[in-house]
């Protein structure tokens, strides 16, 4: 399942809208600002409603900590994945920490802070619409490059041939082209 950032399509959007948390009452995690960058599966025809936040700091200027949310009942998870099962759907439905990603020395920390952000439901019902602003944007592109397909036309046996002999394709390019 690919994933691309949110502000690659809205900039401006994400500008205005992207989610930052500071945290004062952890002397490891205070003075600094972790910017929740929000990534959507750009997989054209696929309705998977997660987000993967991308969390990074400022201060180290890098990524600690990338957090799968998944915001639907777990019976949706259930019937888009195909079957129940517990382990996946625990990444699927609700917050995680993304397995597949490199953990840091404050990920856990972070997961703690970013759970509770998670609990705003204006954040989530905003998270929610720049996914239906992401898919539809996917699912155009993907509906455009579909629709500027081309493939070449291929001439009927008594029409004359397309590489300008002047003869007709029977009698020029058929046997060439069928080898």
């Amino acid at each position: 399942m690919p994933y691309s950032a949110f502000d690659t399509y809205f900039p401006e959007i994400a500008e205005k809208e992207t989610r930052c948390i500071q945290i004062f009452n952890d002397l490891e995690l205070a003075g600094d600002q972790f910017i929740l960058m929000e990534l959507f599966c750009d997989e054209p025809k696929c309705d998977c409603r997660r987000v993967m936040l991308n969390v990074i700091s400022e201060n180290r200027r890098k990524p600690v900590a990338v957090i799968n949310f998944g915001w639907e009942k777990e019976i949706f998870y259930t019937n888009w994945f195909g079957r129940y099962d517990k382990e996946i759907l625990h990444e699927l439905k609700g917050p995680s920490i993304n397995t597949l990603s490199q953990r840091t020395e404050i990920t856990d920390k972070i997961f703690e802070r970013v759970k509770t952000t998670l609990e705003d439901d204006f954040y989530v019902k905003r998270i929610i619409e720049h996914y239906i602003m992401f898919r539809e944007h996917i699912e155009k592109l993907a509906s455009d490059v579909t629709n500027h397909i081309s493939f070449p036309k291929i001439p009927g046996r008594n029409e004359f041939c397309p590489c300008g002999s002047g003869k007709k394709y029977k009698h020029c390019c058929l046997s060439k082209d069928n080898s």
